[in-house]
């Protein structure tokens, strides 16, 4: 009798063990899934069409905002987020003038800073500025904070250097598009972000 009592007892504690063993794979697989949702959720893509910047705050020179979000960099740099437009009016545009241009090619956007030469630049491939509504988010990570020129233009011709020098960050290729204002002034806040805009207008000649 005791020896069947014991038998009953362990088979009791092996169904009881694979339930709770059950519940635990169920349970982890749960987890799982919410840690993945939120990862997914949490990651932003920079691919130069969709993205939208957090609203300004802060007022700073030439129209721009700095904001309060972090700036994940070392000491003594910030992150300049850059929303780069045309003019509706295309008629200076060199693909308007010129038949090697057609209004498509590599955005290139850089951050110069005045004192330590250091450039932050981004380059956006397979860009068209042809549409009067194009728009690009492009984000310069961990510019040097301080007195910084900003531009962009696009590399129509695909001629610009791969380097990132002081000599890709500008361009005076008349197949080339540029803005007005070719190295606009902004001071960049040490780890946070500012926020800035581009307007692309014609000729970089």
């Amino acid at each position: 009798m005791t020896a069947e009592l014991a038998k009953a007892t362990r088979r009791g504690m092996k169904l009881l063990l694979a339930a709770c063993f059950g519940t635990l794979i169920s349970c982890g697989s749960s987890a799982a899934s919410t840690d993945d949702a939120g990862s997914d959720a949490a990651t932003k893509t920079n691919d130069g069409s969709t993205n939208t910047w957090p609203d300004a705050s802060t007022s700073t020179d030439a129209g721009d905002a700095s904001t309060s979000n972090p700036c994940n960099c070392a000491a003594g740099e910030g992150c300049v987020h850059l929303t780069i437009t045309r003019d509706p009016d295309d008629s200076q545009f060199p693909w308007k003038q010129w038949p090697q241009s057609d209004g498509k090619g590599t955005l290139i956007v850089s951050a110069y800073h005045s004192t330590s030469k250091k450039i932050a630049q981004q380059r956006i491939a397979n860009a068209d500025i042809t549409s009067a509504s194009a728009t690009f988010q492009v984000s310069l990570e961990c510019a040097t904070a301080g007195d910084n020129f900003i531009g962009a233009y696009l590399d129509d011709n695909g001629n610009a250097s791969s380097a990132v020098t002081f000599a890709t960050a500008q361009s005076a290729d008349y197949i080339d598009t540029c803005s007005t204002e070719r190295n606009k002034h902004i001071t960049v806040p040490a780890g946070t972000v500012i926020e800035a805009a581009i307007t692309l207008s014609g000729t970089c000649d």
